[in-house]
């Protein structure tokens, strides 16, 4: 009865918009792996989170679901949940903001790759303190965004990422090791800037 709740459309726009529902699927979350595996597993669940009435977009889901860092983990541990959410801009909003979620993220070279292939994903990391604080201590991470030429102009573009990688030591010993990312950082007025204002960075230079 639950997959075939969770795999029709419209029994989800019901479930969706009911407090005492999702309350209900929290309490299941928690408790039960099962139904975690179910709710990831569920193609049709995955597509419409990518809604903005989905569990990313609707108040009274976010409050309830999108705190939840077990399942928000689980979403990032698998590929098909996240080929669904990268392109949701609420979806990333919720993910950049669960510290374990970016923590599988920045671990992933699988995940790393598809966000740098998305603009909607990658905005809303560059821009979040809490998500770039968890790529910028990833050696992973910052070696995977400092080989790719748009994904580190990006950053450097971006004060609240270059913040976060003039303060870790792991990210600008990436930075300093990749030619071409550091040159990127050179030509960037906010990236220049930023390391500056470091002595983390201005010590690595």
């Amino acid at each position: 009865w639950r997959s075939i709740l969770l795999n029709s459309w419209m029994s989800l726009d019901i479930i969706m918009n009911s407090k005492n529902a999702i309350k209900a699927l929290k309490e299941n979350v928690n408790n039960s792996q099962s139904f975690l595996d179910l709710l990831i597993s569920s193609e049709t669940l995955m597509k419409y989170l990518t809604n903005m009435t989905s569990i990313f977009g609707s108040d009274t889901i976010v409050s309830e679901l999108s705190t939840n860092n077990t399942l928000l983990k689980v979403i990032t541990n698998s590929t098909s949940a996240m080929s669904s959410i990268i392109d949701s801009a609420t979806g990333m909003v919720s993910v950049s903001d669960s510290q374990s979620a970016m923590h599988a993220i920045a671990n992933s070279k699988v995940l790393l790759k598809a966000i740098l292939a998305s603009d909607t994903a990658l905005n809303a990391i560059l821009y979040s303190e809490n998500a770039m604080t968890e790529i910028a201590s990833s050696d992973l991470a910052m070696k995977i965004i400092t080989s790719n030429e748009l994904g580190m102009q990006k950053v450097a573009a971006s004060s609240v990422a270059m913040n976060a990688v003039v303060a870790s030591s792991v990210a600008m010993a990436a930075v300093i090791a990749n030619t071409n990312a550091l040159n990127t950082v050179a030509a960037s007025s906010v990236a220049r800037d930023a390391c500056l204002k470091s002595t983390t960075a201005m010590n690595a230079i």
